[in-house]
C-alpha cells in the first residue's frame, strides 16, 4: 500500500479523471488523498494539503494548461513534490498530461521534463491511464 497524493485543477476534465483515479487506487487499498474527498468541513484546507504532500510516497499531478497556470498548485503542491523528488524523499511522481503538450514552468521543468508521463486526450483514454498508474504503484 502506498500513500498517494492526487494533484489536479478543479475544472473538467481534470476533476473527473482525478475522481476516477481516486476510486481505482482506493479500491486497490492505497491510501489516497484527494482534497474533495479527504478534507472535512471546517478543516484548515491549506494545512491538510501541505501535510499530505509532505507525507505522500507518490505524487500524481494531472498536468493541464490550467493546472500549470495555478500559482497555488505550483508553489504549494507541485513545487514541494518536485523538491521532495529531487531530494530522494518521494518514491515517485506519476505525471498524467491532460491534453497538454506545452513546456512546464522553469521551477519544475527539470523534474517534469525528465519523467516519463502518460497522456490523456479524451475519456476513451481513461481506462488505459488508470491501468498504467495502478501498475506503477507497489502492490
Amino acid at each position: 500500500m502506498a500513500r498517494v497524493f492526487i494533484s489536479y485543477r478543479h475544472v473538467e476534465p481534470d476533476t473527473s479523471l482525478a475522481r476516477a483515479l481516486y476510486a481505482r487506487l482506493s479500491d486497490a487499498d492505497h491510501d489516497v488523498f484527494l482534497d474533495a474527498a479527504d478534507i472535512p468541513l471546517g478543516a484548515m484546507w491549506d494545512k491538510q494539503i501541505a501535510r499530505n504532500v509532505e507525507s505522500a510516497d507518490y505524487f500524481i499531478p494531472l498536468v493541464s494548461a490550467s493546472y500549470l497556470h495555478s500559482p497555488y498548485i505550483l508553489h504549494r503542491e507541485l513545487g514541494p513534490a518536485a523538491d521532495r523528488l529531487r531530494n530522494g524523499k518521494l518514491s515517485g511522481l506519476l505525471q498524467i498530461n491532460i491534453a497538454y503538450d506545452g513546456e512546464p514552468p522553469d521551477a519544475v521543468r527539470d523534474v517534469l521534463a525528465a519523467i516519463q508521463f502518460v497522456k490523456w486526450r479524451s475519456a476513451a483514454d481513461t481506462a488505459t491511464v488508470l491501468d498504467q498508474v495502478g501498475q506503477a504503484l507497489p502492490q
